[in-house]
């Protein structure tokens, strides 16, 4: 993940000390380099859209999530652009992520509301929360589940969605349910 994230975010060797607390010998300018050239020589397709979408945020100011959400840079300075740049490839990414979230998110209280079954407590970054009766975990998970991945295929994703659904009695005992 972490060297996804630098190739992504065109990260710098001190930035990768930085972010994984991994001392800057290991990574090397020459190493990062070759983990940027390596990732976007395999995934050219991303690359231009990443091109695209930098080239877009520099001339509109804004660039937007699959669902129309905008994010805007009101001020895009010398000083700023790789960082403006950075954080507009990043956007219509984590921030589709979070508008399916939120959408999912609605069907899931509608559920909880209609049977009665619990109820939604928390959300923190791509996950959600819920408070259900005992006995009725399985039942609320399968649809859960079947709700969470509706979202992506109902507004038109081909990519494979993955959902991990935990059961506990207490946040720190949660443990993976297969469903």
């Amino acid at each position: 993940e972490v060297p996804t994230l630098t190739v992504l975010m065109n990260d710098t060797a001190a930035e990768v000390e930085a972010r994984t607390g991994v001392p800057q010998a290991r990574w090397s300018e020459a190493r990062v380099q070759r983990l940027h050239d390596d990732f976007w020589q395999r995934f050219a397709g991303f690359a231009a859209w990443a091109d695209h979408i930098q080239a877009f945020v520099l001339e509109h100011g804004y660039v937007e999530t699959y669902y129309g959400r905008r994010r805007y840079w009101p001020l895009i300075t010398k000083e700023l652009v790789e960082s403006i740049k950075k954080e507009a490839t990043n956007h219509p990414v984590q921030g589709t992520a979070a508008d399916i979230l939120n959408r999912a998110m609605v069907h899931v209280h509608r559920y909880l509301q209609e049977t009665e079954f619990g109820r939604l407590v928390l959300t923190v970054h791509d996950e959600l929360t819920a408070e259900v009766l005992c006995g009725s975990e399985q039942e609320v998970a399968r649809e859960g589940l079947r709700l969470l991945k509706s979202v992506p295929e109902q507004d038109g994703f081909d990519v494979p969605f993955e959902v991990d659904v935990k059961v506990g009695h207490s946040w720190g005992a949660l443990e993976k349910l297969d469903l």
